[in-house]
């Protein structure tokens, strides 16, 4: 009478397989959420870029809106800021110590400017370097806050840091400027929204089970001035045909990685067709363009069904190997 064949182990691997598979399939979640709003005020541009020597001046000019159904006065106050992982400016306490590539002590700011509702201000802010300066970078964020006309009190230079907005400037004091960059990594990523009212959900990693839509290159500024990289990122399948390409910093005008600090650039890709292994090649220049640094990285798109029928296969196969070296030994 012969044995029953024992179909516990080859299931058990086969089921060992498929959650190897799928867990390698789901990478880490991550969001973020920005926001250039804040009560009270509008203001327009966000940013200004200028280049001034040792023992000149110059004025950053800008414009606020009151856009509360009231009288407000105008606060305002120059603090140091932080760059996040997405180049969005951290503001530090008022009463932290300068960093070395603080403009605080390069302006002052006007306060006491009224607003009825509605009303536009233009904002001209002079800006003096001293003598002394050496050359590179210097930044800074200047936050205003609308303080109801019934309400305002007599501290001076002191401003809410979540009742404010900023306008951030960047000031490049020429001279021996090096202009430096390192390339930390470059990454696929799907982003998903799951629900009109939530963030989106952003997942990266080196294997996916549907084709992802972005690409994330972090790079790193290592001189002493400020740097906008750019370039592309072609996409090639196992087959060596180009699947999707991608533009870096495409932004006008362009986004700036402060001296010392990291940032990461987001591109959408086209939805990458086919299954298997893809490659990245990325070009990015910076400086006036003689400077490229050229970074190569992969991913995997393995759908689901393609995972399952892999997993099924290996499983027969294994079940069918056992069977026949049962045999043989009979």
């Amino acid at each position: 009478m012969k044995k029953p064949i024992n179909l516990t182990r080859p299931l058990c691997l086969g089921l060992i397989i498929s959650t190897v598979c799928l867990l390698l399939i789901l990478p880490l979640k991550t969001s973020a959420q920005s926001s250039n709003t804040a009560s009270g005020l509008r203001i327009a541009p966000l940013r200004s870029e200028l280049i001034i020597a040792p023992g000149k001046s110059d004025t950053v000019s800008l414009k606020l809106k009151n856009v509360t159904s009231g009288r407000v006065i105008i606060k305002s106050v120059v603090v140091d800021f932080t760059s996040k992982e997405d180049g969005s400016p951290s503001a530090l306490p008022q009463d932290e110590k300068q960093l070395p590539t603080s403009i605080r002590s390069f302006l002052t700011p006007l306060d006491g400017v009224v607003l009825n509702a509605e009303d536009e201000h233009d904002y001209d802010l002079p800006i003096a370097v001293p003598k002394d300066t050496a050359p590179g970078a210097y930044y800074g964020l200047v936050l205003f806050q609308a303080v109801p006309a019934d309400q305002i009190d007599d501290a001076p230079g002191r401003v809410a840091l979540t009742a404010s907005i900023g306008h951030v400037v960047l000031l490049q004091v020429p001279g021996n400027i090096v202009e430096q960059l390192q390339v930390l990594s470059l990454k696929a990523a799907r982003q998903t929204q799951p629900d009109a009212a939530k963030s989106p959900i952003v997942r990266t990693g080196s294997l996916f089970s549907s084709a992802p839509n972005q690409i994330q290159i972090d790079v790193k500024n290592t001189g002493n001035g400020f740097s906008k990289p750019f370039g592309n990122v072609t996409i090639t399948d196992w087959r060596g045909n180009q699947a999707s390409t991608a533009e870096i910093n495409t932004n006008d005008p362009k986004g700036n990685v402060l001296p010392g600090s990291n940032r990461v650039f987001v591109s959408p890709i086209t939805e990458v067709k086919g299954i298997g292994r893809f490659t990245m090649l990325a070009s990015i220049g910076y400086g006036n363009g003689n400077e490229v640094i050229t970074v190569q990285s992969s991913f995997w798109v393995l759908p689901l069904w393609f995972v399952a029928l892999v997993t099924t296969g290996v499983a027969l196969l294994i079940f069918g190997v056992l069977r026949l070296i049962k045999k043989i030994r009979r």
